[in-house]
């Protein structure tokens, strides 16, 4: 079975590796509290005990949701993918219109992620 670093836009639901740990790819894209360049996935783990917890952190902010424990958020760079036998080969790059549409999906989780972490100092600050 083959491996790629990295999710693509067809990244949510894929199957994952970290190590020798299998999961299930739940949320892709920038977490509350980390720097907003920062791009994570939310994953549901094989192994329960595997994870810290149900997709939503510590402030109360659901990502995903899972079992108890069985999920955990990890650094996009630092995950494999395992290509679907229904996906399309490695070779053959994303359609232009659907790579502009991931960036555009992106571009606005982190214009979101922003307007949160200022809406919060503003309010911090009153």
């Amino acid at each position: 079975m083959s491996t790629t670093t990295g999710v693509s836009l067809s990244g949510i639901n894929s199957r994952c590796k970290r190590g020798p740990d299998m999961g299930t790819v739940l949320y892709v894209g920038p977490l509350e509290g980390r720097d907003p360049s920062e791009i994570w996935a939310g994953v549901c783990w094989d192994d329960p005990s595997r994870g810290k917890h149900n997709g939503t952190l510590k402030s109360g902010k659901k990502y995903f949701e899972c079992r108890d424990n069985a999920g955990s958020f990890v650094l996009l760079d630092k995950l494999e993918l395992i290509p679907s036998a229904a996906a399309a080969p490695p070779s053959k790059p994303a359609a232009p219109q659907q790579q502009q549409q991931y960036q555009q999906q992106q571009q606005q989780q982190q214009q979101q992620y922003q307007q949160q972490q200022q809406q919060q100092q503003q309010q911090q600050q009153q």
